[in-house]
């Protein structure tokens, strides 16, 4: 440093045309900086702030200088790992991350598009529309590498860059898309559908009501164009089957083209073209196998089985035996089923009354009984009515049940599924809970039928209610109201649902569609292990749709 003392401002002042030192040249910046306007340092430090969040977002390249001396403290990356216009300034930068180069070589691969020199070049994740009102704020420092710079710097894989000045830094290709961005570009891209006549057996305790009898059922593939297959299935066509498949057909053409992922956009579609012919009846059963078959997809897509993609309240979920103590079995044979029930190691039992023939509430009451008895204290019992009863009735035999000391778990349907009043007079008039809701299609009626405070327990069916979607919709109404929510039917699907959300209850086991599947979750010690494969975790087996294809 130089002995000699700064001169002082004063004296800079009384004379200007005196030659000027360095020192003097120091100490008048440093006044200039003192008495810089607080405007002027306000306006200087947003500008810094905005392109700092240009740069973490990949939307400006960081070039101009005066960003430079607030990049160079984080010393993060070295300069191998630098574009090649910060290795030729010898800079040091902040990790901008992948986004801030990619900016950069999309400008770059843009601006050399334009001369002819490159093919045009899709990094896909649609970053050419989302920077193709961007422009590097000094156009001039593309990337090039300097010639001289060429012989010296090395790129990150080893390899010298040559004398060609439109050859993008490689290391800003090397990232790859990852699963959940292949994902966004799933488009629809074909289905398959059929009919199977599945036997009416009963695997859980031996006694078929009706063994002669066909389970109509409707299959769905629906397959995007990268190779991703959801599965569903919807029934309760009866003679009207052929054409429930049709609907399926038909609605599963106009979503073809369609992004998998967004499943209400889709939904709204579907709800738009069938104009007056929903909302409820075969379109909602229809659109209800589109819509498991989206979210089985969505599922796979991302590596995540269902119940975890939906919120994964528990890891196992309570399930009870249905379908092996129908009304239709001699007395001898259902309590002979539900000795093998509780044997078998179920916890929850569903029976059946509203018997058929002549009957009384004496009768009713006295099969109840048995069943009790042959299934133990200790077992849940519900008990399934299907709206035989009027409300009177079902109050009468209700109570009846109530004082021989049958304790069900339950009962259900116990009158027509709209008679919410009804409804709500015999759940009011009952110890007994009140469940109800299988009837139901869509979601609006469910709404009134607990602002009617018609039940205790409300019961959701995948198909009819519209799909994975709707059901949601409907749990989480429940939810509202403080009540919790069982299924109908297919315990393949619904263990996802019943076990996803908060106020799940329990899943009724009912075997109607297991030999369509090539394997099902298994019960035991009367609860359900949620599944750990991607999506529904369910697989058709091809043998079985041969075999019973309509």
């Amino acid at each position: 440093m130089s002995g000699r003392a700064e001169a002082p401002l004063s004296r800079i002042l009384a004379n200007p045309h005196r030659r000027q030192t360095a020192a003097d040249r120091r100490h008048r910046d440093r006044w200039r900086r003192l008495r810089r306007p607080a405007r002027a340092i306000r306006r200087q430090r947003r500008g810094q702030a905005a392109r700092r969040r240009q740069c973490e977002t990949g939307q400006e390249l960081l070039l101009r200088p005066r960003f430079h001396a607030l990049a160079r403290p984080g010393r993060a990356a070295c300069r191998r790992d630098q574009l090649p216009h910060q290795c030729r300034r010898g800079l040091r930068y902040r990790d901008a991350g992948p986004g801030y180069r990619r900016q950069a070589v999309l400008y770059r691969l843009r601006h050399s598009e334009e001369r002819g020199r490159l093919p045009p070049l899709d990094l896909g994740g649609g970053d050419n529309q989302h920077c193709a009102g961007l422009r590097p704020v000094r156009p001039h420092h593309g990337l090039r590498q300097n010639q001289h710079a060429a012989g010296r710097r090395r790129l990150p894989n080893g390899a010298r860059q040559g004398n060609d000045h439109d050859r993008p830094h490689r290391m800003a290709l090397e990232r790859r898309p990852s699963r959940l961005q292949k994902a966004d570009a799933m488009k629809l891209a074909s289905l398959e559908t059929g009919i199977v006549l599945l036997p009416n057996d009963e695997p859980l305790a031996g006694f078929s009501e009706n063994p002669n009898a066909k389970n109509p059922i409707v299959w769905l593939k629906l397959r995007t164009d990268n190779g991703i297959e959801g599965l569903g299935v919807t029934y309760f066509g009866g003679a009207l089957t052929r054409t429930l498949r049709h609907a399926v057909d038909e609605l599963g053409a106009l979503v073809i083209g369609e992004d998998p992922l967004r499943v209400e956009a889709v939904a709204a579609k579907l709800r738009a073209a069938a104009v007056s012919a929903g909302p409820a009846g075969i379109f909602l059963m229809a659109m209800s196998a589109i819509d498991v078959a989206l979210w089985d997809i969505k599922g796979k897509a991302l590596g995540l089985p269902l119940w975890k993609l939906l919120g994964g309240g528990r890891d196992r979920i309570a399930t009870y035996a249905s379908g092996a103590l129908r009304r239709g079995l001699k007395l001898e044979e259902a309590v002979t089923a539900a000795g093998r029930l509780r044997e078998k190691g179920y916890r929850q039992t569903k029976m059946q009354l509203g018997l058929p023939g002549p009957t009384s509430p004496a009768r009713e009451v006295e099969q109840a009984r048995l069943i009790r008895e042959a299934v133990g204290p200790d077992m849940d019992l519900m008990c399934d009515i299907n709206q035989r009863w009027r409300p009177e009735q079902a109050v009468d035999i209700g109570r009846r049940v109530e004082d021989a000391g049958v304790g069900l778990f339950w009962l259900e349907d116990v009158t027509t599924h709209d008679d919410y009043p009804g409804l709500a007079r015999v759940a009011a008039a009952l110890s007994t809970p009140v469940a109800g809701g299988e009837y139901l299609y869509g979601i609006t009626p469910f709404r009134h039928m607990l602002e009617a405070r018609s039940v205790d327990i409300v019961m959701i069916d995948q198909v009819r209610s519209g799909g994975i979607t709707s059901w949601l919709k409907i749990a989480g109404m429940a939810e509202a109201f403080n009540i919790p929510v069982v299924s109908h039917g297919v315990p393949e699907i619904h263990v996802h649902l019943v076990g996803a959300v908060p106020n799940g209850l329990t899943v009724e086991y009912m075997p109607r569609l297991f030999p369509l599947w090539r394997a099902v979750p298994q019960p035991k010690d009367g609860m359900l292990e949620m599944p750990t494969a991607s999506g529904l975790g369910l697989e058709f087996d091809g043998a079985s749709i041969e075999k019973y294809r309509a």
